[in-house]
């Protein structure tokens, strides 16, 4: 007995374009497994016959041996990975090699873990500490820049001073009493 495509629903225009996609991606492999099928036309709705029925048809053709079963199998796989790609739309499924023993330390980083979890904390963790870095850097710059700033008003101050000290001597020589207190 065959396993349903869950959630499958053949009024909806979604699902049947998704199947007939998938179909006609294997049109070649369905052709020879059942030959008698239009695979292009498999759930137009000129047919005569009611979708289901013409589905049921050809998942009875698949069953008939191994490479059918084999297909069936395919494409329940591919339309369960569909639903669960459809109702979690934030997760993405990434494929990627790594090396062994870095696959070793992962798997000692893990802790019990699952490798996704694991990764998601990693990364996690890596990114906020980059954050940190570059928020820290903000500031070292702030500060470096006010310092400077700082710098720059006690020199100019210190000017100030001198040309004040310079013109109240020149105010005394000439008799003027002039006190900044």
């Amino acid at each position: 007995m065959t396993k349903k495509l869950n959630h499958f629903n053949f009024d909806n225009e979604e699902h049947i374009a998704w199947l007939q996609g998938y179909l006609s991606k294997r049109h070649d492999h369905l052709f020879t497994l059942a030959p008698y099928l239009d695979i292009g036309n498999i759930f137009s709705v000129q047919a005569h016959i009611p979708k289901t029925e013409r589905f049921d048809k050809l998942v009875s053709a698949l069953e008939k041996n191994a490479e059918g079963r084999e297909l069936w199998r395919q494409l329940y796989g591919a339309w369960h990975k569909k639903q669960k790609r459809d109702s979690n739309n934030r997760i993405k499924s990434y494929s990627f090699e790594l090396d062994v023993a870095i696959k070793s330390k992962l798997n000692f980083l893990s802790k019990g873990s699952t490798i996704k979890d694991t990764l998601e904390k990693l990364i996690t963790g890596v990114y906020q500490e980059e954050k940190n870095i570059i928020k820290n850097n903000k500031q070292i710059k702030l500060n470096n820049l006010t310092a400077i700033q700082l710098e720059t008003l006690k020199f100019e101050l210190d000017k100030e001073k001198e040309r004040v000290k310079y013109l109240s001597s020149i105010l005394e020589e000439n008799g003027i009493n002039f006190n900044l207190k």
